[in-house]
């Protein structure tokens, strides 16, 4: 599942450097600016780590007054600049003084919007302070001896703005950053290592990412240039990198630019551009790719036929897309009815869902499909031997059902066996398989129809 951000502008105070030169023989530098120290730096060597030259370090007459700006400290990607030299009275440069001046630039940071993210045998919820809960089992295995039944708040983060789960879970925080923790048999959780983490680790190298999507055993992350890293898992080709070969560290998938948001199944991907098209990419054994044929791609291919699409959702071995006009088409999988067609047969090209319109946002689980229309209500197909569907039945679908008691939500999210949303009036639901705890209601009770998850809210007032 893709989870984009929004942006708004927050000032910072950017400290930069100025350098000019006084009456002197030589230029023996001051070696402190602004309380940072720079032991043994006079303008040229300063000059050079800011990516400029000072040529002008010693004169005779003129003496000339050099200024460097752009020198900035905690703060990348601001490019060095520098000014013409101006002459000045003297006859000599016997020394270099550092001066500072303040400059304010405004500085781009992630909105929270809450949400919830449910995953194998873990779900998580974001607050509107960004605050991060989660409850259940990392792979269906304890945690510290006991499976967390309720939520809790999850240590060592700063302001999240966006989560998504499979067997691990990805966070990313307002910064940019990406951290992430769980199961790492194959490298999925980006920190260099195969160890895995029952708390935050920083993913190794990414910055400016703006959505993040966890899979089976591998890792997306979307970059503020378009640009998309993947990590983990490499065998049927996720990684984009047309190789079978793992990895554990990010590195960027080779082709693809003006991606506006991805999402990870299984073992495969899909990309959205900004013109409306799908790239998709990895496993493809059920058609999931939507090329027409069953063979695995090691690179993103166009899935041909769609121009107007909105949003993607990559479910186990399943792929939706809704339009612009709210329509919802998928492919792949088709077991238990979740394309939604009124069949059970595999599709290896994008069929319409039957009996769904004005739909405004779509998820696709491990074998069933969650829709949103325009009036909040909630609709959902596919397999329901564990209630997954929320309609107070545990018969499968192939079209669309309403959930249970016409409840109205903001955001969906399907889970591999469990479902859960954010409804309207800022509380978390979930239904379906609770053997790990992950319906979040202090029990393992399943659910057919949709449960309050007690004391958690968007609202962090209310906590």
């Amino acid at each position: 599942m893709l989870i984009k951000r929004a942006a708004t502008k927050r000032w910072a105070l950017v400290a930069c450097l100025l350098v000019f030169a006084v009456n002197a023989d030589a230029y023996g530098a001051s070696s402190q600016v602004a309380g940072i120290p720079v032991p043994g730096q006079g303008p040229t060597e300063i000059a050079a780590a800011a990516g400029v030259t000072v040529s002008n370090a010693v004169y005779d007459t003129p003496v000339y007054k050099t200024t460097i700006t752009g020198v900035v400290y905690g703060q990348t990607g601001v490019m060095p600049e520098i000014k013409p030299n101006i002459p000045v009275t003297g006859q000599g440069v016997t020394g270099v003084t550092y001066s500072v001046y303040s400059e304010i630039l405004p500085v781009v940071k992630l909105a929270v919007s809450p949400q919830i993210s449910v995953g194998f045998s873990r779900s998580l919820a974001l607050d509107d302070n960004g605050v991060l809960w989660q409850w259940g089992s990392p792979d269906g295995k304890a945690v510290d001896g006991k499976s967390n039944m309720t939520p809790q708040r999850v240590p060592g983060l700063g302001r999240v703005v966006a989560v998504a789960a499979l067997s691990h879970v990805i966070a990313l925080q307002d910064d940019g950053t990406v951290w992430a923790w769980g199961d790492n048999r194959m490298g999925q959780l980006g920190d260099g290592t195969t160890t895995a983490r029952q708390q935050p680790v920083q993913v190794a190298g990414l910055s400016g990412i703006v959505a993040v999507a966890a899979g089976a055993t591998h890792s997306l992350a979307l970059k503020d240039d378009g640009t998309v890293w993947s990590w983990g898992s490499n065998t049927f080709g996720e990684l984009g990198d047309g190789t079978n070969k793992k990895r554990v560290t990010p590195a960027k998938v080779p082709g693809l630019q003006g991606i506006k948001s991805l999402s990870t199944g299984g073992s495969h991907n899909l990309a959205l551009a900004g013109d409306g098209i799908v790239w998709s990419w990895g496993a493809n054994a059920q058609g999931q790719l939507g090329d027409g044929t069953l063979v695995n791609r090691t690179k993103p291919l166009q899935v041909e036929g769609l121009f107007d699409v909105k949003a993607i959702s990559a479910g186990y071995q399943h792929s939706l897309v809704l339009t612009e006009g709210g329509r919802v088409l998928a492919w792949g999988n088709n077991d238990y009815g979740q394309l939604g067609d009124q069949t059970n047969t595999l599709r290896k090209n994008p069929v319409q869902v039957k009996e769904l319109k004005d739909v405004t946002a779509i998820s696709a689980g491990a074998l069933h499909s969650v829709a949103l229309d325009k009036n909040g209500s909630v609709l959902a197909w596919g397999a329901n031997q564990y209630g997954q569907l929320g309609n107070g039945a545990f018969e499968h679908e192939n079209s669309p059902v309403t959930v249970y008691g016409g409840i109205r939500a903001s955001r969906i999210s399907a889970g591999f066996y469990t479902t859960g949303i954010l409804g309207t009036n800022h509380t978390y639901f979930a239904w379906g398989s609770n053997v790990f705890g992950q319906l979040g209601t202090g029990s393992k009770q399943p659910q057919s129809k949709p449960a309050a998850i007690p004391g958690l809210s968007a609202n962090s007032d209310s906590q």
